[in-house]
């Protein structure tokens, strides 16, 4: 079932004519609700797209939205981690009211923003951010580059974070000038490299919990607790916790990782003999708290840039997720500049409050 309205299609899948309609409508009505109330409400974000641009989703990539800086102060919500969440959903909401393809329907987002604290007063910036379930299948790989492999959310946000750190590196070189709407964020070091300002935070917020070893649990067991949010408390009950966990090729879940397996190969992957497995997003998730967000490439440049919190919008049990992103390595050692990071783990209190647009997923 179809319903064009304007300039833009909604498609629906059902069993029956009618349901296919109401789905439709439905659709439809929460798609023109979000742009119509971002539209005219909100004045602050500016886009740095042509009408045209904001048309056509391959011309979009391409092109920097910032948001203007905002005080914490003026977000709604409860405490810090409320605030993070309303913070998050409302840049989501935004950004996907200002572009020609429907984003309604349920899906998964992440947002990594700044936290800065150099004026006194902390100032909240959205730096990337990511949307996605799903991973490549393995007749789809490429080595040209022309193919992502893991489009989870925090994968993809994590993707735009790496190069706002470069164009910020390009930026403090003299390589390029500031086009963004605050001072640069790093400052060298002694030994020649850049490093975060010790007064700029880096903040995740993922709407549901990271598939792999933080998700498995019953849902039952999810908490609103925020009680070791600082000193962590982490389960480890059994011998299946605190695995490493990948995530199979057009299946349901994540499966442990075994060194007795054989190894993948290409020719296995595209002949459809081996499904393609992808590291767990827990797991890379763990990898971050341990060598940082900034990858192999930017590492020659940088010092190891750390989360200070990750927060979660729904499924969220502490002991589970802080063994699985951090405390599971609690005893290995690392050489400087590295080190095992625990960030503030929490979950927010505003999924009552979120628009359709982004009714949450489960993942395991």
């Amino acid at each position: 079932m179809r319903l064009t309205m304007g300039d833009r299609t909604f498609d629906s899948v059902a069993t029956s004519k009618k349901s296919g309609q109401t789905k439709c409508g439905r659709t439809s009505i929460e798609d023109v609700t979000l742009r119509k109330f971002w539209g005219h409400s909100y004045a602050t974000a500016v886009v740095d797209v042509s009408q045209k641009a904001s048309r056509d989703p391959e011309i979009f990539v391409d092109k920097i939205i910032q948001f203007t800086p905002i005080h914490s102060s003026t977000i709604k919500g409860t405490g810090f981690f409320g605030k993070v969440g309303r913070f998050s959903y409302d840049t989501y909401n935004k950004l996907a009211a200002s572009v020609h393809l429907s984003t309604v329907g349920r899906k998964v987002i992440a947002v990594f923003f700044i936290e800065d604290l150099r004026s006194g007063i902390p100032l909240w910036s959205p730096v990337s951010l990511g949307s996605g379930n799903r991973t490549v299948n393995g007749e789809n790989i490429n080595f040209e580059g022309k193919s992502v492999n893991d489009s989870h959310a925090e994968i993809t946000a994590r993707r735009g974070l790496r190069r706002f750190l470069w164009k910020q590196l390009r930026i403090v070189t003299g390589k390029e000038t500031n086009s963004m709407l605050f001072d640069v964020v790093l400052e060298e070091t002694p030994d020649g490299k850049y490093k975060l300002n010790h007064k700029v935070r880096v903040h995740l917020f993922i709407s549901t919990a990271p598939c792999g070893d933080s998700a498995i649990f019953p849902i039952a067991e999810a908490t609103e607790s925020n009680e070791h949010a600082v000193a962590h408390n982490p389960t480890m009950e059994n011998e299946k916790q605190g695995l490493l966990r990948s995530k199979m090729e057009s299946g349901q879940g994540t499966n442990p990782t075994s060194v007795s397996e054989d190894p993948l190969t290409i020719d296995g992957i595209m002949m459809g003999h081996q499904r393609l497995k992808t590291m767990s997003c827990s797991d890379k998730v763990s990898r971050w708290n341990i060598l940082g967000l900034q990858g192999c490439l930017l590492s020659e440049f940088l010092e190891p840039v750390y989360l200070s919190s990750l927060t979660l919008g729904c499924l969220y049990h502490h002991g589970h997720l802080s063994r699985a992103v951090c405390c599971r390595y609690n005893d290995i050692p690392l050489p400087p500049p590295y080190k095992l990071n625990h960030p503030l783990l929490a979950v927010c209190q505003v999924r009552r409050q979120i628009a359709s647009s982004v009714r949450p997923m489960r993942r395991v």
